[in-house]
């Protein structure tokens, strides 16, 4: 029994390790320079178990994409859920943004080279981006509608927005890494998000008007 959960531990750990791998190689050189070799090569494991856990390089770039956005979610939800007022989550989701733009743009380049070099030849990883899409639309759709209250399709449209917006940036910050053109984005985008809000507010409350 414990050499049973011995080896179970060191397939997660073998598991993990290619995940970060494929993660990191991806997230700098793009899909082209993440080959099965140098995945294994970095993550320190045989090929085999590249295979045995993943059934293929696709299938571990898809679940390399999953696991990232997984973790975006779990990051935001545990930050911009702590505000209480739209203007302090809202705070906090800028923060956040530049956090992300600025030290960890490896998970939104790394969907953007995998959907540029396969995307229009892989409909299987189309499918992967469009369902990431949704549960980046989603989180920040339920932390607005904890602290405003409006209408879940009123904010539908607003938060794909807002995740337009943030990758607009971050693409204009990879081209030319201008940290004051970045904060006036961002500030920007803040005031287009409060007066959304704002005239969401005012037209929810005119309708209610006798």
């Amino acid at each position: 029994m414990p050499a049973t959960r011995s080896k179970i531990a060191q397939g997660e750990e073998s598991r993990k390790k290619l995940l970060e791998a494929a993660a990191q190689i991806m997230g700098q050189g793009g899909y082209s320079s993440a080959s099965v070799d140098a995945i294994a090569r970095q993550a320190n494991v045989g090929k085999s178990a590249l295979y045995w856990h993943f059934g293929s390089k696709n299938g571990l770039l898809l679940a390399c994409l999953a696991d990232q956005s997984s973790r975006w979610v779990a990051d935001f939800q545990a930050h911009v859920s702590k505000g209480a007022s739209p203007t302090e989550r809202l705070d906090t989701l800028i923060n956040r943004a530049r956090r992300l733009i600025v030290e960890h743009p490896d998970h939104r380049r790394m969907i953007f080279s995998l959907l540029l070099e396969r995307g229009h030849e892989d409909p299987e990883i189309r499918g992967m981006v469009a369902k990431l899409f949704e549960e980046r639309r989603d989180a920040l759709v339920d932390g607005f509608l904890a602290s405003t209250g409006l209408p879940k399709k009123r904010l539908v449209p607003l938060c794909e927005m807002l995740i337009h917006m943030g990758d607009g940036m971050l693409l204009r910050y990879l081209s030319d890494p201008d940290e004051a053109r970045l904060d006036s984005s961002l500030h920007e985008m803040r005031a287009y998000v409060m007066l959304r809000i704002e005239s969401i507010m005012l037209s929810l409350h005119k309708g209610s008007t006798p």
